[in-house]
């Protein structure tokens, strides 16, 4: 249904009780549209849509997504996202988690009307950011 690209990482415990930390962080091209639901993970996410387009629920909001969508979702709270089945997404993703990680969510959203989702005009920017962290992680 996908082909990703993706690293997985454990924390300490310094790292667990004072700094903000990656859980994972990847990139994905979905084969063919699957729906994605999740809830109660301890985790923030932040995704970029690549290429292609797609839909983002959030509680009961949706987002069209499309390529320069990007999304900072609270993981505990219910959301689902599927790929357009004509236009495909590819999406760079990162989860994050720590001590401030639930404050920086708050600014965020008190500072974008509250809603989870912007544009960017430059994908490839986002892209090798994230690509940079992947790289990190790894080593």
């Amino acid at each position: 249904m996908a082909k990703s690209d993706r690293c997985i990482h454990t924390p300490g415990d310094f790292a667990k009780q004072y700094l903000l930390y990656v859980q994972e962080v990847g990139r994905l091209q979905s084969l063919q549209p699957h729906r994605c639901i999740r809830e109660n993970v301890d985790s923030y996410l932040f995704v970029v849509v690549l290429e292609g387009k797609g839909r983002l629920t959030i509680k009961d909001k949706i987002y069209s997504m499309k390529s320069g969508s990007c999304a900072l979702i609270n993981c505990m709270e219910h959301y689902e996202h599927i790929s357009d089945e004509k236009d495909a997404w590819k999406l760079a993703w990162v989860h994050f988690n720590g001590h401030a990680a639930k404050g920086y969510y708050e600014l965020f959203k008190k500072n974008n009307n509250d809603e989870n989702v912007f544009d960017v005009s430059n994908v490839t920017e986002w892209n090798e950011l994230l690509g940079n962290i992947l790289d990190v992680q790894r080593e």
